[in-house]
C-alpha cells in the first residue's frame, strides 16, 4: 500500500518450512488506546499491507486494557500481551510463532492435504488454555505474598505445557513432511 507503513516487521518462512515463502506481518504497539477491534483492523491492515497470509499483534502489558488477554487466537492473526521486562511473557512470543507458522501451513495445505488438521487446531487452542491460565497466576503472584513459591510453581508448569503444545505443533509439521515424501514442515 503506497505511503503505508503499517506491519513493523515480516517473518517469511524459508525453503526447509512446508509453507515456504508464506509471510507473518508482526505489529507492535505501547499505546493504551488500542482495544480489541481496532488491534484486529490494524493487523489486518499490516497483513494486506505487507503482502502476508497471518499477522501476530503484539501489545504492551504497560498500556493493554483491563481484560486484554495474554495470548488469544482469531482467525489468521494471533494477539498477544507482552512485558519487555518479564522474561516469563516470552513465551507468549514463541507460542504466538509457533501458532503462526501452523496457521500459515493450514492456509497454504489444510484444503489439498490428507493430513487430520486436528492435531493444529488441538495444540492451538491448548496453548490458548495454558495462556490463559498463566495470566492469572502471573497476576496473582504479583499481588499475593502469601504462597507465591506455590504460584510461580504452578506458573512454571504452565510455561512447560506451553512450550509442549508448540513442541506438539512442531510434530504436526514433521507429519506433513514425511506424508509429502521429504518436504520439511
Amino acid at each position: 500500500m503506497k505511503n503505508c507503513k503499517v506491519g513493523d516487521a515480516v517473518v517469511e518462512l524459508g525453503p526447509e518450512h512446508r509453507a515456504a515463502g508464506a509471510r507473518i506481518a508482526i505489529e507492535a504497539k505501547e499505546d493504551a488506546s488500542y482495544r480489541l477491534p481496532r488491534a484486529r483492523e490494524e493487523i489486518e491492515m499490516a497483513r494486506k499491507n505487507r503482502g502476508c497470509e497471518v499477522g501476530i499483534f503484539v501489545l504492551s502489558t504497560r498500556t493493554a486494557p483491563p481484560g486484554w488477554e495474554s495470548f488469544r487466537v482469531n482467525g489468521p492473526d494471533v494477539f498477544v500481551a507482552w512485558d519487555v521486562e518479564d522474561p516469563a511473557s516470552d513465551v507468549f512470543l514463541e507460542a504466538a510463532l509457533a501458532v503462526a507458522r501452523a496457521l500459515c501451513t493450514r492456509a497454504r495445505h489444510g484444503a489439498e492435504s490428507a493430513i487430520d488438521l486436528e492435531d493444529f487446531a488441538g495444540a492451538i487452542r491448548a496453548v490458548e488454555k495454558q495462556a490463559e491460565g498463566l495470566e492469572e497466576i502471573l497476576t496473582s503472584s504479583g499481588t499475593i505474598e502469601g504462597g507465591v513459591a506455590r504460584i510461580r510453581k504452578r506458573a512454571e508448569l504452565l510455561k512447560d505445557n506451553l512450550r509442549r503444545a508448540v513442541t506438539t505443533l512442531d510434530k504436526c509439521c514433521d507429519a506433513a513432511r514425511r506424508e509429502l515424501g521429504g518436504e520439511t514442515a
